[in-house]
């Protein structure tokens, strides 16, 4: 069954500071809403190239798992 992953706003806040800190987001727009700044951001180039090296890394794995035993 799928699980929900609750983050805490300081752990939310430390790892947009870390994607950001290593290039893969970046800031797309910042915003006032109500008195506060919104800020909205984006992956990156950077950002897509990891993601999709992951996937693949990822999907390697599975298939690892799932090859016939001999």
């Amino acid at each position: 069954s799928l699980q929900t992953v609750v983050l805490g706003p300081a752990t939310l806040y430390t790892n947009i500071q870390r994607l950001l800190d290593e290039g893969l987001i970046v800031l797309s727009q910042e915003k006032i809403v109500n008195g506060r700044a919104r800020r909205y951001y984006k992956i990156s180039d950077l950002g897509t190239e990891r993601l999709a090296q992951e996937g693949s890394r990822m999907s390697a794995f599975l298939n690892v798992l799932h090859a016939p035993k001999i």
